[in-house]
């Protein structure tokens, strides 16, 4: 059952692939990591040295 959840998750996720989003930087995760989310609160992961917690920002989703 997991491995079907995660198959569609997947295919869920790839079908954003290029496209862009603004979105709510809201949490720090790890190294230079964040969590950001857009306005249907899909959670989105982004790479960046800059300080960008609780900032608005434009992103576009290169990876599933």
């Amino acid at each position: 059952m997991l491995k079907l959840h995660n198959n569609m998750t997947l295919e869920i996720n790839k079908s954003i692939i290029g496209k862009e989003f603004q979105c709510l930087v809201d949490e720090k995760s790890f190294d230079d990591f964040y969590v950001c989310r857009n306005d249907s609160y899909r959670m989105i992961m982004i790479k960046s040295r800059e300080k960008l917690l609780g900032q608005k920002i434009k992103v576009r989703v290169f990876d599933a």
